[in-house]
């Protein structure tokens, strides 16, 4: 295997689960970066190594393409792909893999380094030296800008928790889709599986800030966008069920 791909294993546990036994689609997303995050500290461009450069990742978009979801108890093959930079965004892959070798899921997002200040970084000669790229894309997924539901004053207002953010702080971006799909009623939840989910982030939220979530629901897409309870927008979100 290259340098610029990386395979990480899972076991699928019971609190990796839905009710009916399916690898939650926040948990999976949330092992594809696990998968990640291995790869750049096996690279030595992970997040203890940029600490020391006051540099981290943030994701910017991902798209997420699911066949099928493993169950309890299954195991799981995810490999990761670093893509070629492409001008300041780092973009990165995910294919993943049943028991059987079968293909059951992909993606591919896209990555920006930040300096501690918040300062967006054009280019970083260690991380280019270090970080090897593929010249071709793993994925068949594609990112796009995702449509903006209108702010509205009115919206029901939540508060971002402890158990919400990641390591540098801020709101982890598991913790949007995790939101998201709680608001997506019982009875459709139970008739409907995800096919595919889109993300934007478009700023930070931080413990203890207030945010709200406009809804546009049209036959089998859901779509979303969080906002901080006085406008600004954090995210937007799109899903596809069938």
């Amino acid at each position: 295997m290259n340098d610029c791909q990386y395979i990480h294993k899972f076991h699928i546990f019971g609190y990796d689960t839905d009710w009916q036994c399916n690898l939650t689609p926040a948990r999976l997303v949330s092992m594809m970066h696990e998968t990640a995050w291995a790869h750049v500290n096996k690279m030595h461009v992970g997040w203890s190594d940029l600490q020391k450069e006051n540099l981290f990742w943030v994701i910017t978009k991902v798209s997420i393409s699911i066949r099928k979801l493993p169950k309890w108890n299954d195991e799981i093959e995810i490999k990761t792909t670093a893509v070629k930079q492409k001008m300041i965004i780092y973009p990165r892959d995910y294919e993943v893999f049943d028991s059987n070798g079968e293909l059951i899921a992909e993606a591919t997002s896209e990555w920006v380094l930040l300096k501690t200040d918040g300062t967006l970084v054009r280019s970083n000669e260690k991380v280019d030296q270090l970080l090897r790229a593929s010249e071709r894309s793993a994925s068949n997924c594609k990112t796009s800008k995702l449509l903006r539901i209108p702010f509205e004053e009115n919206l029901p207002a939540y508060t971002a928790h402890l158990s919400d953010l990641d390591m540098n702080n801020h709101v982890n971006n598991v913790s949007y889709i995790r939101w998201i799909l709680d608001l997506i009623p019982a009875d459709f939840y139970q008739s409907h599986s995800v096919q595919k989910i889109d993300v934007n982030y478009t700023s930070q939220l931080k413990w203890g800030e207030k945010y709200t979530i406009a809804i546009q629901h049209n036959d089998n897409e859901w779509n979303f966008t969080i906002y901080t309870d006085s406008g600004r927008e954090v995210s937007r979100i799109s899903t596809l069920w069938s």
